[in-house]
């Protein structure tokens, strides 16, 4: 009967036989199987099926040994898979189908014995290799066998073949076979395999199954686990629901390095979110990186990394720290990749180009566009400003591939046809350099309040920009201040600075040994670097600027 049509006269006769408490009619509303895909409920049937045991062969520990080796991205990935390994019952690897791999074995139709040889399923395989899956449907069962080919059970003489197929998983759980096989460097086990949280119970574990089966050791290195996108609303991505976002229209809209920078941002351990808003915050992201990067590329026009280039140690205490500050972030962004933390080294990239480069070092070394071009300082700062470009755009290739291929083709000095053929950047951070980073905060700190003074001054329109201000502060015992006086009036972006004699006068800052005092600076804006100074005409060319513009012009 049809299993629809049989389900009331079953209820009945277990009713009349005394196995069913209801009379057949009451509904009772219960939790029942249904398909994800068509939404109809499943259909159970008892048929015999082909199993590979977990247990008679040690399976099951081998698994749970060699999983033990794999790292894990999350690590809560072996949270998943252990306790599946642990509890899996007997791997079902038959399907009823008309389609798919076939099981290559055979039955006795005498005794109903299953035949599965060795010799034969190659000559089966070798013979579907040359002409396809096909022939395994067309011929009979004496076709595949030895002549007087007879039942090692009962000697009977009239055999079937196994109309079952393979698990899917068992074809997928085979793919490092093929892959994995030498061609193009593809060599056994796999660094990686990546695939979505569903997988622990899937090919991550049919994978895993046939390799210690065949191979005694586990087809990968490293495991990713990743989440699944979902719409702004955190709701499933469905062509149904119609919330399906087309990739190919982002991409027209805003270019594939925004899908890109959108893909490295989100923790994809978790589920994603994607929607207009949050492409469009990438997209800002996008332009601020690429636009520092634009910046920097205009600061070091006519620098030669071959012939103007400075060491570490013999760069000024500004350099260095920016120098350091890259170096100390690009540890931690090697360490990033390693762990394909990649929203962490986006995080990393854009606070980078932010803070200490934009809100800080560029900003400071604005004015070395007014020194002479061979200025020993400006050099000093064109090279780390080339050392940080040069990082920075093979640091950012595998996120921002076109972009950094793009920037790499104007990077001067000796470089190869592709950034894609650059070795990774390597941090030279040290303890040494950890210290001067820390000892070097004192000079940001003073920078952070005095720019708060100078804030109240714009906001009043006493000032327009930091250089209409003169600054005096007063401190006691801070080596570091010492030796950074000649430059602070660079570093806090002012025309005038003076350490006071004393704190009379000056306003102390919350929490620091820090005593300031803002007002307007004296004298006229030079039109060349916008300082408050003593103007001249010193020729018929050279007219209305500061002295130091005129040594640079000159």
């Amino acid at each position: 009967m049809h299993v629809f049509k049989a389900n009331p006269v079953i209820t009945e006769h277990l009713y009349n036989t005394g196995y069913l408490l209801n009379k057949p009619g009451e509904m009772i509303d219960h939790s029942y199987p249904h398909c994800w895909r068509c939404h109809k409920p499943v259909i159970f049937r008892a048929t015999e099926q082909w199993f590979i045991s977990m247990d008679d062969t040690g399976l099951r520990k081998k698994c749970l040994d060699e999983i033990a080796k794999v790292r894990m991205f999350p690590e809560w990935g072996r949270k998943r898979i252990v306790p599946m390994l642990e509890k899996a019952p007997n791997w079902c690897i038959s399907r009823q189908r008309s389609w798919g791999v076939p099981i290559i074995a055979f039955s006795c139709d005498d005794c109903g014995e299953k035949i599965v040889d060795g010799a034969i399923a190659h000559k089966v395989a070798d013979e579907i290799s040359e002409k396809g899956i096909q022939v395994w449907h067309d011929k009979t069962a004496a076709e595949f066998l030895p002549e007087g080919f007879k039942c090692p059970k009962c000697g009977g003489t009239h055999i079937s073949k196994e109309n079952d197929i393979l698990d899917v998983w068992f074809d997928s759980g085979v793919s490092w076979a093929k892959v994995l096989d030498g061609r193009k460097g593809f060599t056994f086990p796999a660094d990686l395999y990546l695939e979505g949280s569903d997988q622990h119970r899937g090919w991550f574990q049919s994978s895993l199954k046939m390799s210690v089966l065949i191979n005694g050791k586990a087809p990968y290195k490293n495991l990713i686990t990743h989440g699944f996108i979902v719409d702004e609303k955190g709701e499933k991505i469905s062509k149904s629901k119609g919330n399906f976002i087309d990739p190919q229209v982002k991409i027209n809209k805003y270019g594939a390095e925004i899908l890109r920078l959108w893909v490295a941002c989100e923790d994809y351990s978790d589920d994603n979110r994607i929607g207009d808003s949050i492409i469009e915050s990438c997209a800002t992201a996008y332009r601020k990186i690429r636009n520092t990067i634009r910046f920097m590329f205009g600061f070091v026009n006519d620098f030669d990394p071959e012939t103007m280039s400075f060491k570490k140690e013999e760069l000024t205490s500004l350099d260095r720290w920016a120098y350091l500050t890259w170096q100390e972030r690009l540890k931690d962004i090697r360490e990033y990749y390693e762990n394909y933390e990649f929203h962490r080294v986006h995080h990393e990239m854009l606070d980078f180009f932010t803070i200490p480069m934009s809100a800080v070092y560029l900003d400071i070394i604005k004015d070395r566009y007014t020194m002479r071009a061979d200025d020993r300082r400006r050099r000093m700062t064109q090279s780390v400003v080339y050392s940080i470009l040069s990082d920075v755009v093979k640091a950012l290739a595998p996120i921002l591939s076109f972009t950094c291929e793009e920037a790499y083709g104007y990077l001067k000095g000796a470089k190869k046809e592709s950034v894609f053929l650059e070795q990774f950047p390597e941090s030279n951070f040290n303890d040494e350099d950890a210290k001067f980073l820390e000892s070097w905060q004192t000079v940001l700190d003073a920078k952070n309040a005095v720019q708060k003074k100078l804030e109240v001054l714009r906001a009043d329109k006493t000032i327009g920009h930091s250089l209409d201000a003169s600054v005096q502060i007063y401190y006691e015992n801070n080596p570091v201040l010492d030796s950074e006086l000649d430059n602070l009036e660079s570093i806090f972006i002012v025309s005038e600075f003076k350490k006071a004699a004393s704190a009379e006068g000056l306003e102390k800052v919350e929490d620091m040994d820090l005593w300031i005092g803002v007002k307007t600076a004296e004298g006229e804006k030079c039109p060349r670097c916008w300082k408050k100074r003593k103007l001249h005409d010193y020729t018929e060319e050279i007219t209305g600027i500061c002295e130091s513009c005129y040594e640079a012009v000159k």
